[in-house]
């Protein structure tokens, strides 16, 4: 019985020994595998982050440009705004054609002319002329159409003539972007004269025709490049003389 023991301590000692080692070189493998593992989880996480800063400084680089950009859109937006506004403060040029109509009784007897004038970002100035074509050479002057015996009467027919001449200047004022409002003083020049039935001459109507003065009012639109004006001269005694007129912005 102790040799069967014995014999069999004897053949069970190196199976021990075997297990160990089988233990001892698991144990390394799962070490070596866990230590491999670790490795490569730095590795992905190191190309993480690199690829997160790659694509965050591809953003900030687009970002940038894009900055960029609309800083410079920025930068020509005010520099067109100083424009604006030093165009504002020293005012601006403007000329145009004047129409006007100064009797009702005689609509062929207009009159043309101009005005020109600056305006400022408040206040501004103009001249105004007027120019009609003037009436034929008469033979003299009557007081009025009653005097003339035969006279032709200007409400029957056309036979009469008229002409209407105006200076005027004054101020502009600004009432807000675009109407402006205008005023002055003046002088005008009337002439009316009426043809007789019996001879055929002209004769100068005394009161109706006469150097006075006037005072020139209206309204104003000012749009970027041109003009448009409407307004009257009223001499007294004579009543209105409407004028309109269209021209260009310097």
């Amino acid at each position: 019985m102790k040799r069967l023991v014995l014999l069999l301590a004897l053949f069970s000692f190196p199976l021990i020994a075997v297990a160990q080692n089988q233990n001892k070189v698991t144990g390394a493998m799962l070490v070596k595998t866990t230590e491999t593992r670790t490795i490569k989880s730095a590795e992905e996480i190191e190309k993480e982050r690199l690829q997160a800063a790659r694509e965050k400084a591809i953003r900030d680089s687009l970002a940038g440009v894009e900055r960029a950009r609309l800083d410079s859109i920025a930068l020509a937006e005010r520099k067109l705004a100083r424009k604006e506004r030093a165009a504002n403060r020293k005012g601006r040029f403007f000329l145009s054609f004047s129409l006007a109509m100064p009797y009702a009784k005689y609509p062929d007897a207009l009159s043309y002319g101009f005005m020109a004038g600056w305006g400022g970002k408040v206040l501004g100035g103009y001249v105004k002329g007027l120019f009609g074509d003037g009436v034929s050479s008469t033979m003299g002057t009557i007081e009025s159409q009653s005097s003339c015996l035969g006279y032709t009467n200007p409400n029957v027919n056309a036979k009469s003539e008229a002409s209407y001449n105006a200076a005027t200047g004054g101020l502009l004022l600004r009432m807000g972007c675009p109407l402006h409002l205008y005023a002055g003083v003046g002088a005008s020049w009337r002439q009316v004269a009426h043809r007789s039935a019996i001879d055929g001459q002209l004769y100068l109507s005394s009161d109706k025709s006469t150097t006075t003065f006037c005072v020139d009012f209206g309204l104003m639109l000012k749009f970027k490049w041109f003009n448009i004006s409407g307004g009257a001269i009223y001499t007294p005694k004579y009543g209105f003389a409407s004028n309109m007129g269209i021209g260009l912005c310097f």
